[in-house]
């Protein structure tokens, strides 16, 4: 496409015959000129569409072309003696000029290139951030005039993001329990008094065995029971306190490109039952597999002066008998999943750490039962009252390093199993190693991946007759 400031030169050499005519194509910017030169005196210039473009004709043999609105017609230029001269096809779009030259001032640099294709605008090139890009974009949206801009550009420069996670829970646990049970009747199983916590009444049993297995052996310090002539009695004291501790930690580490998504999960799949519809004789389902684990999903966009953009989603989850289900006949239980997740969005430089989560779970529960008013008297009250105290606190913290990852040059990767050799049988039986040499150290390493240097000829010391030289 010409510039408007310059006229178009169209072939010339006469009237080409009607088998040897070529229509040529030419690009006119909205609301601007364009001029051509015919070579030799025209007679008459129509246009297709006049909603398009408006010609002008210039005597003796040139002509001017002004976009009106975006679309394409063609233009029929003819001789003095009104024969077809040149057939041209217009098309009037975006001026894409303006727009390179704004880009060239407001983002020097940048190798940004316009084109357009019908009423829409294309950008391509590569830019240095996506920031450019972003930018980039929305002006050329002001160009586009009610059309659609087509993003084509990239970003260029290190475009591999690599992360590193760090996942930390710790679960403790504290339980407490006080408390004495004691029931007794007599021998006939007409009278029975008692505290027994969580046990129903016996009434009419004909033996000892039946009371006596009220209390489960090693229940509590010490549980028995004592028999006179008329009277039976159980006594069971429970004094016991419990703790636990679970410690989780993981650290996945994620490498990949700039603007796609990686994903990880360190765990494994549990079967649960899926409901498939009626069948005959009963109902159908189907087994599907639900994921657990820790978890780990982030996508990095890489921006100007090593900023990454990081958006990030964490899981941590168990398998859990809180909230288990039973579908079936038979009592099979279904477990659930307890799970602690996190999802943020963080702007950080290459090897800067943010802690993205730290969720704190503290949960306490006391139970105390008595008899009325025998409960309540001090010292002795004890004796007719049961308590129980359990407490439980989780705390998990996630940490999300990012780094802007280059590749390495074969030479400079050790893997861990280079310079492992399986032990021979004397090794193994005799010598107790697990390994058939060795491992170098880092600096035998070095020095055996080392190529360069050494010695040509003798060297050390030389024996002659008149002494070491």
């Amino acid at each position: 496409m010409a510039p408007p400031s310059e006229a178009a030169d169209l072939p010339t050499g006469g009237a080409p015959k009607l088998w040897e005519m070529r229509t040529q194509h030419y690009q006119v910017p909205l609301s601007k000129s364009l001029v051509f030169n015919a070579g030799q005196a025209i007679g008459n210039v129509t246009m297709g569409d006049p909603s398009v473009a408006n010609v002008v004709l210039m005597r003796p043999s040139n002509f001017l072309i002004q976009g009106k609105s975006l679309g394409s017609t063609n233009v029929v230029i003819m001789g003095a003696g009104n024969q077809v001269l040149r057939v041209l096809d217009i098309e009037v779009v975006h001026d894409q000029d303006s727009l390179k030259e704004r880009f060239h001032q407001l983002m020097p640099g940048e190798q940004i290139a316009v084109s357009a294709a019908g009423k829409d605008i294309i950008l391509s090139g590569e830019v240095s951030s996506l920031e450019k890009m972003d930018m980039a974009a929305k002006f050329a949206e002001g160009f586009a005039m009610g059309g659609k801009v087509h993003n084509m550009m990239h970003v260029g420069g290190a475009d591999q993001v690599m992360l590193e996670v760090k996942v930390a829970e710790i679960d403790r646990t504290l339980g407490r329990k006080l408390g004495v049970s004691f029931r007794s009747r007599d021998r006939d199983g007409n009278t029975t008094f008692g505290v027994v916590q969580g046990l129903n009444s016996t009434a009419n049993a004909d033996s000892t065995s039946q009371f006596a297995n009220l209390f489960q052996s090693g229940a509590g310090l010490f549980a028995n029971y004592f028999g006179g002539a008329g009277l039976l009695m159980q006594l069971q004291a429970e004094a016991n306190k419990e703790t636990g501790l679970v410690k989780i930690l993981s650290e996945p580490t994620l490498t990949t490109q700039s603007g796609k998504k990686a994903a990880f999960l360190s765990g494994g799949e549990f079967p649960i039952p899926v409901f498939s519809g009626s069948t005959l004789g009963g109902s159908g389902f189907n087994v599907a597999f639900k994921e657990f684990g820790v978890g780990v999903e982030f996508l990095p966009v890489v921006l100007s002066g090593n900023r990454i953009n990081l958006t990030t989603n964490v899981s941590v989850s168990e398998l859990s008998d809180e909230a288990q289900v039973s579908l079936f006949a038979d009592g099979t239980p279904i477990k659930s999943l307890r799970t602690r997740k996190a999802a943020s969005t963080l702007e950080l430089s290459d090897g800067q750490t943010m802690s993205i989560a730290g969720l704190i779970s503290d949960n306490a529960r006391a139970n105390a039962s008595r008899i009325p008013y025998l409960g309540d008297i001090p010292v002795l009250g004890q004796l007719f009252r049961s308590q129980e105290y359990q407490s439980n606190k989780t705390e998990l913290v996630i940490f999300a390093t990012p780094h802007l990852a280059k590749p390495l040059k074969r030479e400079d990767i050790r893997s861990p199993t280079d310079y492992f050799v399986a032990p021979d049988d004397q090794e193994f039986y005799l010598m107790g190693r697990l390994e058939g040499r060795k491992v170098p150290s880092s600096a035998e390493q070095s020095h055996a991946s080392d190529k360069q240097g050494g010695l040509v000829g003798e060297y050390g010391h030389t024996l002659t007759d008149g002494g070491a030289q």
